[in-house]
């Protein structure tokens, strides 16, 4: 992704969407934008019913936190670094969070794709394959997405199928 975004389209943060349809398998969320040099978090949200956190459930939460770590002289843990992590909400619980270590920095572009498979979604992180999330809620369940946090939203794109 271009690192000069200044000529690009920005979409209102929060960003909330109904799908027009169902996520099948094959197809991949791609989300772009740039970090704010002060970014503390940014999530990207699959929800069933509505792009809000009302108890509704939540197949994928993936929260990019920054703002985790900083413990003055104190060294952070593994689970206390900054890192992505992700999550659902089923039935009013969080489940088990799964983290990672973030593989960008606060004020860089970014481009982040989400496919989803049989079981499991794939996350890659600026081209790379970054980890797999194994459904916890089914995949037919989602119906909206929503993005928000401190970021620039330059693109948000639904696309591809297995063929």
């Amino acid at each position: 992704m271009a690192k000069d975004m200044a000529n690009v389209k920005k979409y209102p943060i929060p960003y909330r969407s109904i799908l027009a349809e169902k996520i099948e398998p094959g197809q991949t969320l791609i989300v772009q934008g740039k970090t704010f040099e002060s970014a503390e978090r940014f999530s990207i949200n699959f929800h069933k019913d509505s792009a809000d956190f009302s108890g509704v459930d939540i197949p994928l939460h993936l929260s990019i936190r920054f703002d985790e770590g900083k413990l003055g002289c104190k060294i952070a843990t593994t689970k206390e670094r900054a890192a992505i992590v992700l999550n659902s909400l089923a039935a009013g619980e969080w489940g088990k969070e799964e983290r990672k270590s973030i593989p960008f920095k606060k004020g860089a572009a970014f481009d982040i794709r989400i496919r989803a498979h049989d079981d499991r979604f794939v996350i890659f992180c600026d081209h790379k394959e970054f980890k797999e999330f194994e459904y916890r809620l089914p995949l037919t369940y989602i119906t909206h997405m929503s993005i928000d946090g401190d970021l620039d939203l330059a693109n948000v794109h639904w696309g591809g199928k297995y063929y």
